[in-house]
């Protein structure tokens, strides 16, 4: 498990998202983006690897928010039709109270499973490659305007424009 200096008693998405940066990060991922739309769905966080494939990683707060889930028959569809439309590698992202209350054998095969604590995040399973189709051109100007928009909901944030 990879440790990080903050110390908090809320786990909440934002925490989530900045732990999983700083893991995906030191693992040499080349972008990393929150909240963003790639494929038809939106993507709590996304990771790009050097070799430009992509991990999709679902962030889970409660239990029924997980169950609510099973019910994207149409992303875990094309999620699992390996086509250029679904990430390479998928995730759950979850606290230990949520994961403590499932059994993961329920979810996914194909979906891997972290933990995160109040001061980082682990693996609990390992996801399966889905594919080995690389992101495409437009994938990436997709990912690039993400980024852009990011860039500017900060920067209206703070100038207040």
């Amino acid at each position: 498990m990879r440790r990080c200096k903050i110390k908090t008693k809320q786990i909440d998405v934002k925490l989530i998202q900045y732990f999983l940066y700083r893991w995906n990060y030191e693992l040499g991922h080349k972008w990393l983006l929150p909240n963003t739309y790639i494929y038809n769905w939106e993507s709590d966080f996304l990771s790009v690897t050097k070799s430009y494939y992509v991990h999709e990683y679902e962030i889970k707060l409660s239990k029924s928010d997980l169950l609510r889930d099973k019910k994207k028959e149409k992303k875990f569809e094309k999620i699992l039709n390996k086509g250029v439309n679904a990430p390479n590698y998928f995730w759950y992202v979850m606290p230990k109270n949520v994961l403590d209350k499932i059994n993961v054998r329920t979810l996914p095969k194909f979906a891997g499973v972290m933990l995160c604590r109040e001061y980082g995040i682990s693996i609990v399973k390992k996801p399966l490659l889905l594919h080995t189709n690389k992101l495409t051109d437009n994938q990436k100007i997709r990912f690039l305007n993400g980024f852009n928009h990011q860039l500017w909901k900060l920067i209206r944030g703070k100038f207040a424009i």
